[in-house]
């Protein structure tokens, strides 16, 4: 296995420049920092690591192996460091740090680590900022920011996004005029943040359930039992919320099932919507993470997200893990298959046996160490490339 340097090791080992900007709303201010693989003498060229939703800093503490590969931005940084690149990380507007702090192991947290987590690392009224457009502006200033720096190649520039931060990157290309020699989106959604989100919360546990295989018109209880740790499924809910208490699934229970889920979601939709744009989302302090209207986007958003893309003039690598939890990747594949004659500068692969983090958890990370490979390989070819 690969060995990772701790959070505070890769600044001993790779030279760091920490930097706080003003962000263009006036709202928070921009921190986070810039890695070089040496003690900066020439220029070098640079990789944005992008996050997906969440409250993250520039860690990015998204996996669930308790180790220190959990910190996938980290880790890519020292990857990208390795292989002569340069990489800037930032923290989300509002977030200090993050859920493995030192702070959060000391007794008095023991029974309360995710309130005392809100109450010491998040800002909730700089969270209450946060709106579709902020992510975009901000993204767009470190952008500027780096590019202006001395010992950074401007002509070798790479945005790497995963998630919602490949939404953030596509939206800021078609706002901004950004040139990057390349965009590299980890489980992006081409379809609308709206189907994106009919897709979690209506069609996607009866799709996978008829997925699992089975004999004729019926999924039953054995055949469910049989292939369950095999689906997707497993990842997301117990098998014991989907037991067929009649011995078996049939259409009708499918049916009813996605009736149900969507009569669930036009109420959370409807609910959602009547928000103001300002209100803090979910709640107030300690528990605000956004405002409503970066919520409110997830149920009424109904561009297609490649449309982001149309005019870019840079190369875009897509990446899809097929055992993606969030994404439908089969589904976002076929659709790209039919409109990719207008998008010529616009590669997909379809990456096997991987989820949403291009690791072996359908969401979570740490990626697997043949796909970091992959990104860092490829990252460097490009700018490497005559």
């Amino acid at each position: 296995m690969k060995s990772y340097l701790e959070n505070d090791e890769l600044n001993e080992t790779y030279p760091a420049h920490p930097f706080a900007l003003q962000s263009p709303d006036g709202n928070a201010t921009l921190t986070g920092q810039i890695n070089y693989p040496e003690t900066p003498t020439g220029v070098y060229p640079l990789v944005v690591l992008v996050p997906g939703s969440g409250m993250h800093d520039r860690h990015y503490l998204i996996g669930g192996s308790g180790t220190q590969e959990d910190f996938v931005f980290t880790c890519l940084a020292q990857d990208f460091l390795a292989a002569g690149l340069a990489v800037l990380r930032f923290d989300g507007r509002g977030v200090k740090s993050h859920q493995r702090d030192k702070t959060l192991d000391n007794p008095e947290y023991l029974f309360n680590r995710d309130l005392a987590y809100r109450q010491l690392f998040i800002d909730a009224a700089v969270r209450q900022t946060v709106t579709p457009q902020s992510q975009y502006d901000d993204l767009y200033t470190l952008c500027q920011y780096a590019v202006g720096l001395p010992h950074v190649d401007r002509h070798n520039l790479i945005l790497l996004g995963h998630s919602e931060g490949t939404i953030n990157i596509g939206r800021m290309v078609a706002h901004y005029p950004v040139a990057a020699k390349a965009l590299m989106m980890v489980s992006p959604t081409f379809s609308s943040m709206k189907q994106l989100m009919e897709w979690q919360l209506i069609h996607r546990t009866v799709a996978w359930l008829k997925a699992i295989p089975h004999t004729g018109d019926r999924l039953t209880l054995e055949e469910l039992k049989n292939g369950f740790g095999h689906s997707p499924l497993a990842f997301l809910q117990p098998i014991s919320s989907l037991l067929p208490y009649k011995g078996y699934w049939d259409e009708a229970d499918f049916d009813g099932m996605t009736a149900r889920l969507q009569v669930s979601f036009d109420t959370q939709r409807d609910i959602v919507l009547s928000h103001d744009d300002r209100d803090p989302w979910p709640a107030d302090a300690p528990f605000t993470q956004s405002s409503y209207a970066w919520w409110k986007q997830w149920y009424q958003n109904e561009t297609p997200e490649i449309e982001h893309l149309a005019r870019c003039q840079s190369r875009v690598l897509c990446y899809f893990g097929m055992m993606d939890t969030q994404v439908n990747a089969a589904a976002e594949a076929a659709w790209f298959e039919r409109v990719k004659h207008r998008f010529p500068h616009v590669d997909i692969t379809l990456l096997p046996d991987v989820g949403h983090t291009l690791g072996i958890h359908g969401l979570l990370g740490p990626m697997t160490a043949s796909c970091a490979d992959l990104l860092v390989r490829t990252a460097h070819d490009i700018v490497t490339a005559r």
